[in-house]
């Protein structure tokens, strides 16, 4: 089977595509202002069936974060090399280059998956401490503000990491690499602000409700 590497050579096109960077990075940008609440309460709802027992509704909402966790990584991990290969070698090499990277691009990209899936802890157990015996209000909100930032900074980090290491992989310049990580930080950050901030407020809520 040829590389996806002689399948670019014979395939290369001379297109002016060199806005299509920029209109996705606006696309995702914009997804994200949207993506990003919806996830956080779909995240959220399993938490408030208060026909099912608490360790049901934390396992049912730790598999939607997973998932959640999983989808972003792929993305990441796919996106930038789409771009990167198209640029240097046209579209044409695309399917070769994803033929030739499917089991290492998922299996990166589970692994990945797997570590954010451990952020979960920060996320949940904010509802329940920031309402512990003798807490105030200030101290509640410092706490709650401080787990969101950490939560928000690892997703978004790993996000943009996982973005780089695919610009990397497709043999990309280090200028490549770096603006695919920082496009993947910009969109994502907004995304993780957002999930997160609705996650926590609404368990938050759940919480005084509950007391």
């Amino acid at each position: 089977m040829e590389s996806w590497v002689a399948v670019a050579t014979a395939s290369r096109q001379s297109t002016d595509t060199d806005w299509l960077p920029f209109v996705v990075f606006m696309v995702a940008w914009a997804a994200a202002l949207i993506l990003g609440p919806i996830s956080g309460a779909w995240l959220l709802d399993p938490l408030s069936n208060t026909e099912y027992s608490q360790e049901y509704r934390q396992h049912v909402s730790e598999q939607r974060q997973a998932r959640v966790c999983l989808v972003t990584a792929l993305l990441c991990y796919y996106i930038p090399a789409v771009f990167i290969v198209s640029d240097h070698a046209g579209w044409a090499a695309v399917v070769p280059y994803l033929r030739a990277h499917i089991f290492d691009g998922f299996g990166c990209a589970a692994l990945f998956g797997l570590a954010f899936s451990r952020l979960r802890w920060p996320l949940v157990d904010t509802a329940a401490t920031t309402q512990a015996a003798g807490m105030t209000s200030q101290m509640a909100l410092a706490l709650t503000n401080r787990r969101v930032a950490v939560s928000v900074a690892q997703l978004s980090f790993g996000a943009a990491l996982i973005a780089a290491c695919s610009a990397w992989v497709a043999g990309g310049s280090w200028l490549a690499v770096l603006a695919a990580g920082l496009w993947t930080f910009v969109p994502l950050q907004t995304f993780w602000s957002l999930a997160v901030a609705v996650f926590v407020s609404g368990g938050s809520g759940q919480s005084t409700s509950g007391r």
